[in-house]
């Protein structure tokens, strides 16, 4: 995806893409090598099984692109696979694609507005359909959003300020991609992440290999080769992968690239795709504001990194002494923290209790022994509690209704509170 400037990817694994309906999950790179248009991003896809399926992601900024791919084909019913994407309520119709490609733009926005929140829903009717990542622009001075930052990764142009090329170099003016066929040919910048991916471009009407070795950090320089497939189509291939950095100690690193061989093809760089950049800020800085990471796993040729945090070339990567010290103890600390919160919440509860069970202020408590309260007291209190049930019961007698022997004039007298001194019986 060339771009002029910083991007943020979104892969179709981030828990920040919602999926609905009946999706497969391919992430076993099964469609890696199709087309001619490089793999598949982290070598994942969401595929719709059935005849229906949407994803939705919201994003600060003013352009998002949609990418994967179309499978050939018809859908059951013998129909053209649809599909139509959704920013904020408007509907764009289906991109025209070309099928059975990888990285594919399914639809685009572009010209919106800064420094809001877009909602984004794409919604399709075909199982020959699959959403690979989401790509977008982010807004001027919001580059990063750091609840996103786990498993996020942003695309960096070949043409940003921060990359250092040597004069043997074909720098592009626009959004293009950088080339050199000079051996010894050099290539130096900075970042700040965990992993980096070098995406180029093997152009047409070439063939052979293309030698170079890459450094992190001033290491021992890792040999990468990149090979012209020859059952490749004769255009331009795009997006590829030349190398993959294993996982790193997260933060500020130095690259260091340099052409060793040219065995037919060009070194090219599209752009760098780095994981985990939390930080707007690093465009701007250089190798010397950086502190070297005292423990990093040992450089090797890129292979796919396993989509799982913490995994690379299929081992896990070794913790040093200092983070397992920190994990027990903030272990340990975690546990007393805990125990106390509980100890402390026994303790208010039993002075509720206690506070609860004591006499209210002027109250003798009851001991048992009937000499506590006095005789006084317990007169004055049973004298008014007869008179309150007498005073009831006159009034319960007064509104009853009369009884068969009574007249109705007479039970009238009596509720309206006039006493008649004779009452006549049947």
């Amino acid at each position: 995806m060339a771009s002029s400037t910083r991007r943020i990817v979104v892969d179709d694994t981030n828990p920040d893409m919602m999926f609905y309906g009946n999706w497969a999950v391919d992430s076993r790179g099964s469609q890696d090598g199709v087309g001619n248009s490089g793999p598949t991003f982290q070598h994942t896809l969401h595929t719709v099984q059935g005849d229906f399926g949407s994803t939705t992601f919201s994003f600060e900024g003013p352009s998002v692109d949609v990418v994967g791919r179309v499978a050939a084909g018809r859908n059951a019913d013998g129909s053209e696979p649809t599909w139509e994407c959704m920013l904020d309520g408007q509907t764009t119709s289906s991109a025209t694609v070309e099928r059975d490609q990888n990285n594919q733009v399914l639809c685009s926005f572009a010209g919106l507005e800064e420094g809001q929140y877009h909602y984004l829903t794409l919604q399709t009717n075909s199982n020959l359909f699959s959403v690979d990542y989401i790509e977008y622009t982010p807004s001027s001075g919001n580059t990063w959003n750091p609840f996103r930052a786990s498993r996020t990764f942003v695309s960096i142009p070949s043409q940003d300020s921060t990359f250092s090329y040597d004069s043997s170099w074909v720098r592009p003016s626009d959004s293009g991609f950088a080339t050199v066929s000079t051996v010894g040919a050099t290539f130096n910048t900075t970042f700040l992440g965990s992993t980096l991916m070098w995406y180029g471009v093997i152009p047409a009407g070439t063939s052979g290999t293309a030698q170079g070795t890459y450094s992190i950090d001033g290491q021992p320089p890792v040999t990468f080769v990149v090979n012209r497939p020859t059952s490749s189509a004769s255009g331009d291939l795009t997006n590829q992968v030349f190398f993959e950095t294993p996982l790193l100690t997260y933060g500020g690193h130095s690259l260091a690239v340099t052409y060793t061989a040219d065995g037919g093809l060009p070194l090219t760089l599209d752009r760098l795709v780095v994981r985990d950049q939390m930080d707007t800020g690093f465009a701007t800085m250089t190798a010397s504001g950086f502190s070297t990471p005292t423990a990093w796993p040992s450089a090797s040729a890129a292979g796919p990194w396993a989509s799982e945090g913490g995994f690379y070339n299929g081992r896990r990567g070794s913790m040093s002494g200092g983070v397992i010290a920190a994990t027990v103890i903030g272990s340990v600390l975690g546990f007393a923290l805990i125990v106390a919160a509980l100890l402390f919440l026994w303790r208010r509860r039993r002075n509720r209790r206690a506070a609860a069970q004591a006499p209210a202020q002027g109250f003798v408590p009851h001991t048992g022994d009937e000499k506590a309260v006095g005789k006084a007291d317990t007169s004055s209190i049973f004298s008014r509690i007869r008179e309150k049930i007498k005073k009831e019961k006159e009034e319960l007698d007064y509104a009853k209704p009369p009884v068969e022997t009574e007249q109705l004039p007479a039970y009238k007298a009596r509720n309206s509170g006039i006493r008649e001194g004779v009452v006549d019986r049947v």
